[in-house]
């Protein structure tokens, strides 16, 4: 076999999105650069989410198990955050309740027709240029070494042969798009690719992905709210809205003011009650796709082979070029996606904005940036 270059598939996806990021985050000055806001960084909250869930799937019943704490290194980070204490408490609470409803909403039905056969197990494949690419292109190609953790493989009560990878997925919002762009998504190809390799003798039926609806952090504006100033979950079941005569809803209305739904000093269990209360159930908040399994797998493996090792020849190039060359080829071999600057909104701009259109030197901003110390694509 050829050469490799591992490449996470999360890397994938930002050279997809940018590819300048891409460069910037995990490459630039042999590490990357991240960004860390009051000590948290943006996927700290899905790391904590999937530990928990983990914890609940690991458990010898996990239908009774009990419900797992928010990780200490979690709420460690928080306490030494410089978020309101109310934020704070909002944060842990969303965590706890949303494990707990996705175990009463969701977790019945799936243990109902599957087995739990592996969670959160580390493996990786490699895709063999050889395998997935015709005629004489593949000779000149390194393979592509893809680092895998399903969240969950399952196995089918009916015919233990056949396997289903469960993934947890954190949202915004529930919409027909987000099923949509999961089906065929490159994380559909490449572990139902990476699936074929690990479990040779299994049928893979497919992927399916759960859903967790967080909301999206927002600073509130609303002057009559009591967290006015407060960068909050808008779209979260924590929050309600108060009438003046004392009737909480769950939509607003004129002269209604945001509660937060979860009383002080409860159990999950009743603080739960407290938000589906208000909503009439959460089931909307816990989505899910039915386990699909993309045609195009294979062709989109050939692609990012073929991607990969295009981009990994460029950061080789432009690590090679002398110093007061790298400025001007910068851009030339690292493409900018200005679509990609404000993807998530005009409130959520790209980490690397400053950097790419405001001269701003990584290394000169310690306070903001800090060296990336893990993902990084390289080559064997």
């Amino acid at each position: 076999m050829a050469d490799i270059i591992t490449t996470p598939r999360s890397l994938m996806v930002t050279r997809q999105l940018c590819a300048k990021k891409r460069y910037l985050c995990h490459h630039a000055d042999g590490h990357g650069w991240d960004v860390v806001n009051n000590g948290l960084s943006a996927t700290d909250f899905g790391i904590a989410l999937h530990e928990m869930l983990a914890q609940v799937m690991t458990s010898a019943e996990p239908l009774e198990a009990d419900q797992p704490p928010v990780p200490v290194w979690y709420a460690i980070k928080l306490s030494k955050s410089a978020l309101d204490s109310h934020v704070i408490r909002e944060r842990r609470m969303l965590l706890d309740l949303l494990v707990y409803g996705w175990r009463k909403y969701r977790l019945p039905s799936i243990l109902s027709a599957y087995n739990i056969l592996t969670v959160e197990k580390e493996d990786s494949v490699v895709f063999d240029p050889e395998a997935y690419l015709p005629g004489n292109l593949a000779p000149s190609l390194k393979a592509l070494k893809v680092p895998i953790r399903f969240d969950v493989v399952l196995k089918l009560k009916a015919d233990p042969d056949h396997l289903v990878i469960l993934d947890w997925k954190t949202t915004s919002a529930a919409t027909q798009d987000w099923n949509n762009a999961l089906d065929n998504s490159l994380q559909s190809c490449i572990y139902v690719e990476a699936a074929r390799q690990l479990y040779p003798n299994k049928y893979i039926v497919g992927i399916g992905y759960e859903g967790l609806v967080k909301g999206r952090v927002e600073v509130d504006g609303a002057k009559s709210s009591p967290y006015n100033g407060l960068p909050i979950h808008y779209g979260s079941f924590l929050y309600g809205w108060q009438a003046k005569n004392g009737s909480t809803y769950k939509e607003y209305s004129t002269g209604r003011t945001r509660l937060f739904l979860p009383p002080v000093c409860t159990t999950t269990e009743e603080a739960f009650d407290a938000c589906e209360a208000v909503y009439g159930g959460l089931e909307m908040f816990f989505p899910n796709t039915i386990p699909w399994k993309p045609k195009d797998a294979a062709s989109v493996v050939a692609q990012q082979i073929v991607a990969e090792n295009r981009f990994m020849a460029d950061v080789e190039l432009y690590e090679q070029l002398p110093e007061p060359m790298k400025y001007l080829y910068e851009n030339t071999l690292f493409e900018q996606s200005l679509d990609a600057c404000y993807k998530y909104g005009a409130k959520h701009a790209c980490m690397c904005k400053d950097i790419c259109h405001g001269g701003v030197v990584p290394s000169q901003e310690p306070m903001v940036f800090v060296p990336r110390v893990s993902h990084h694509s390289e080559i064997e």
